[in-house]
């Protein structure tokens, strides 16, 4: 088995403008990548940090690694 193969990864984009109505891409203020196992318990995105229901995960936001993403606006 691979290491990663009981692993899940996401990125998760926050920051965005929701003033700007632009259809397009634009540049998030944070960025996160997370990697846990599939069968972590439930998350919720507060504060830009993502934390577990537990409190025994807890991952802040990177404004270092955005500057060159370029993502679809959600608004």
């Amino acid at each position: 088995m691979h290491e990663d193969d009981d692993q899940s990864t996401t990125t998760i984009y926050a920051g965005f403008n929701g003033e700007d109505k632009t259809v397009g891409q634009g540049t998030p203020d944070y960025k996160i990548t997370a990697k846990l196992p599939f069968d972590h318990g439930d998350l919720f995105f507060d504060n830009n940090c993502l934390v577990d229901c537990m409190g025994q995960y807890s991952l802040r936001c990177s404004d270092e690694a955005t500057k060159t993403d370029l993502v679809d606006n959600p608004y």
